[in-house]
């Protein structure tokens, strides 16, 4: 398949990578940063930097945004090259109806996954959340993503939004409390790994019984006493001294309704 990119970061790097890799055609790339298509295209063979979205190859079956959900609602509003090329934003939260006042034909591919620079991401555990209002494009979409090794699975938007909701707590909100373990413990000259078979552990028993019956600690079995310590000893982080009073309130509030 002939596939070209809006945008030049995360998401599309590990999407052309993939789709280079299972004989798929990536021929150009545009960017707000000319630079950044240039280095793109370093990485991805015979693939070519624009500076205009006009000038993406107009033999491009599919052209992937992948760019932040307020720059897809600029780029759909624009001129492109071709009324035939379909469209496909990677996004999680942002509706198909975006596309609905262009003749393109247009879809989502949303891969359900972080990805971080220079880290691979085996797309055979990825699951692809795929939606098109045009069979011939869905049917592609689908295709693709067994390509890859994904599994693809078509899902509406309304749905996806939940799903992104989700992945947020799952994901995001999760690193970000690691990351409050870990310079809790760097400014008292403690090592992060000390806690890496507790964190290994933890999801792997979630994953294993569930979240909820997983769950421990001093919240869980009510010991006010121990609360009391931490919250002491945060007494000179008061956002992360909040944090923790409303992460306590909420595995109690989940506790008590069982």
């Amino acid at each position: 398949m002939k596939i070209s990119f809006i945008g030049s970061g995360n998401v599309a790097t590990h999407l052309a990578l993939a789709f280079q890799k299972t004989g798929h055609s990536v021929l150009s790339v545009y960017s707000k940063n000319y630079q950044h298509a240039v280095r793109f295209c370093k990485k991805i063979k015979r693939c070519c930097p624009v500076r205009k979205i006009s000038e993406l190859n107009p033999t491009s079956e599919i052209i992937f945004i992948c760019v932040t959900d307020r720059e897809v609602e600029k780029i759909v509003s624009r001129e492109f090259i071709s009324k035939k090329v379909a469209l496909v934003h990677t996004s999680g939260s942002m509706s198909l109806d975006v596309f609905s006042e262009i003749p393109n034909p247009c879809g989502v591919f949303y891969p359900l996954q972080t990805f971080t620079k220079n880290i691979p991401v085996d797309f055979s555990n990825v699951p692809v959340l795929l939606e098109s209002k045009n069979r011939e494009l869905l049917k592609k979409l689908k295709a693709l993503s067994k390509s890859i090794g994904a599994s693809g699975t078509v899902v509406n938007s309304q749905k996806r939004a939940w799903i992104h909701l989700s992945a947020v707590f799952a994901s995001n909100f999760t690193n970000h409390l690691l990351s409050i373990a870990e310079k809790i413990l760097k400014n008292n000259k403690l090592n992060f790994k000390l806690l890496h078979p507790l964190i290994m552990e933890t999801f792997q028993k979630a994953l294993r019984v569930g979240p909820e019956k997983a769950q421990t600690g001093p919240a869980k079995r009510g010991d006010s006493k121990i609360i009391k310590q931490h919250l002491k000893l945060l007494k000179t982080e008061p956002r992360v001294r909040l944090l923790y009073e409303r992460l306590t309130g909420s595995i109690v509030d989940f506790k008590d309704k069982g």
